[in-house]
């Protein structure tokens, strides 16, 4: 079985990027020894540099050549050597090729998976001794399995355990956002409520009466003047009925 390593293009600022296994980003990717490993990747130029802010070297086709190197177990709070592990093992060379794009070229790795036990393992590419890495392209972490369909059963797992671990660390925020607002609330109604027994304490007496606007007594004026006018003329009517007939 062929495995395909695809580079997931995540951006420096974030890390730098990571090799995939299986068309799968790390670290859901499982192999099993004695497979083919084809690995390829994209390299942007205007990346490359002699020394990084970190004292890393960013490097380029002018600093190759350039290997693969795989170890067991890496540090989970490491993402790049040097120095290289002990039990590090040099897997090939690393390939150039030129592009239509200037600033862009290819990078490509074939290999077989070295008969290693199952476990955790990290790639890297680099030169010699590695003081210098391809660009932005960092460590990638992937599994050794048993056989081919150990590695099949892995990589889901892997998927299904990075989706649980999504979904709870989603779940921890909207269960944060949730209690903020919860306290929020309870400090509006705690207030409305003080306010509600303030106005009910008060007395009768200091409550204010309510008032008519200045504004509108020249119209209750002309209306009592209206209605009083309407019952003068109504009266006379009925005063001088007896006589119209």
């Amino acid at each position: 079985m062929v495995v395909l390593l695809v580079v997931a293009a995540a951006p420096a600022s974030a890390g730098g990027a990571t090799w995939a296994l299986n068309g799968m980003e790390s670290p859901f990717a499982a192999v099993a020894p004695g497979q083919t490993i084809e690995a390829s990747a994209s390299l942007w130029m205007p990346i490359v540099r002699e020394k990084g802010s970190n004292g890393e070297f960013y490097g380029g086709p002018q600093h190759a050549p350039f290997y693969g190197w795989i170890f067991r177990r890496p540090d989970p709070a490491a993402n790049y050597p040097p120095p290289l592990p002990d039990d590090a093992i040099l897997v090939g060379e690393v390939v150039f090729h030129d592009t239509s794009d200037p600033k862009r070229m290819e990078l490509s790795l074939t290999f077989e998976m070295p008969e290693v036990p199952p476990g955790e393992y990290g790639l890297v590419t680099c030169n010699e001794g590695c003081e210098r890495q391809i660009g932005d392209i960092w460590m990638t972490r992937f599994t050794v399995a048993e056989d081919v369909a150990q590695a099949v059963l892995t990589r889901r797992v892997n998927r299904l355990d990075y989706m649980l671990t999504d979904a709870r660390m989603r779940l921890k925020d909207k269960t944060g956002d949730l209690q903020l607002l919860r306290s929020r609330s309870a400090a509006e109604i705690e207030a409305l409520q003080d306010k509600l027994e303030e106005l009910r304490a008060r007395p009768a007496a200091t409550r204010e009466p309510a008032r008519i606007p200045v504004g509108t007594w020249p119209f209750v004026a002309a209306a009592i003047f209206v209605a009083l006018a309407g019952i003068a003329h109504f009266g006379t009517r009925d005063r001088a009925s007896p006589l119209e007939h």
